[in-house]
Formats: C-alpha cells, sequence, structure tokens
C-alpha cells in the first residue's frame, strides 16, 4: 500500500499522528544501545515518554525491557 494512501485510512479509521518531541529524543538516548536503527530507537523512547505498548515484528525490540505486543 502507497504511504499516502496508508496515512489517509489511517486517519480515517481514528488513529492519530504523533510529533516526535524534545522529550522522545531525550528517552531514545537514555536507552541502552541494543539496537543500531535511529528510527527504531526514536519510536522506543516515543513508546516510554508516552507510555504506550510498542508493536512490533522486529526480534531486536525485545531486547528492550518495554511493554511491547510482538506478533
Amino acid at each position: 500500500m502507497p504511504p499516502d494512501l496508508l496515512r489517509d485510512r489511517s486517519l480515517q479509521a481514528g488513529l492519530l499522528e504523533l510529533p516526535f518531541t524534545a522529550i522522545h529524543a531525550v528517552r531514545a538516548n537514555e536507552l541502552p544501545f541494543r539496537h543500531n536503527d535511529p528510527f527504531d530507537r526514536g519510536m522506543l523512547g516515543q513508546t516510554l515518554a508516552e507510555s504506550f505498548t510498542f508493536v512490533s515484528q522486529d526480534e531486536k525490540i525485545r531486547l528492550y525491557d518495554l511493554p511491547l505486543c510482538y506478533f
């Protein structure tokens, strides 16, 4: 699915976009260096700052002690 269509459908379904803020960067920087993908680390920082559950298929994400839904 093209990214624009995915975004449109996600918004239509009631999902909200989450801007990346300074506190998200701070939380990402506090993570131990177990995964070198900066985009994933940023999303993990958002997970911590917002008290979310992270949903992923990436086995490397399991290296972190975070609320996780792995499928």
